[in-house]
């Protein structure tokens, strides 16, 4: 869980300063590594996958952010159900 934190919290400093291919770099070594290893609706992957998808807003490409914020979302549903409060 430490390395975790400290990836994603370098994940942001990254973002802020407009390293994004760094960023990006990070998150994924971190799905190549976890991704197949525990379930697709493990808080730390909808995570990553939340911040892929704000990396790819920040650079424009919007399509590919709608793609893995809509995956998150899916996931959340299915974890939670759609009446939530993390959902909703």
């Amino acid at each position: 869980p430490e390395t975790f934190l400290v990836m994603i919290n370098l994940c942001e400093i990254y973002q802020q300063i407009g390293n994004f291919p760094a960023a990006m770099a990070l998150l994924e070594q971190y799905l190549s590594k976890h991704e197949n290893a525990v379930n697709a609706g493990h808080f730390p992957l909808k995570t990553v996958w939340h911040h892929l998808g704000i990396i790819y807003r920040e650079m424009g490409l919007f399509e590919k952010a709608v793609e893995i914020l809509n995956r998150v979302l899916k996931k959340n549903e299915e974890e939670f159900g759609r009446n939530h409060p993390h959902v909703a």
